[in-house]
């Protein structure tokens, strides 16, 4: 069953099994707003029911979130989107 879900491109690479179903939701980011409410989503992601990761989302450490809440650094490099574009 696993081995059926790689894609034909992924087969030459070698892959034999695809475990995951591959998803990609886009969606395009025009205003302020919008980059805002989507940073929040995925802020949230690691506090949601179903995830519960951490208590506090500023704490799961790999996210943006405490750059974009206290200004500090974590375990991941971040690049400030309000400089993207300069």
């Amino acid at each position: 069953i696993l081995s059926e879900g790689v894609q034909e491109m992924e087969r030459k690479k070698g892959k034999r099994h695809q475990v995951f179903r591959l998803s990609f939701d886009a969606k395009e980011l025009y205003t302020l707003k919008d980059i805002e409410g989507a940073l929040d989503y995925i802020h949230g992601n690691p506090v949601s029911g179903k995830w519960k990761l951490v208590d506090d989302f500023t704490l799961y450490p790999y996210s943006s979130a405490r750059f974009y809440e206290f200004g500090e650094r974590s375990a991941i490099e971040v690049v400030d989107f309000h400089l993207m574009g300069e």
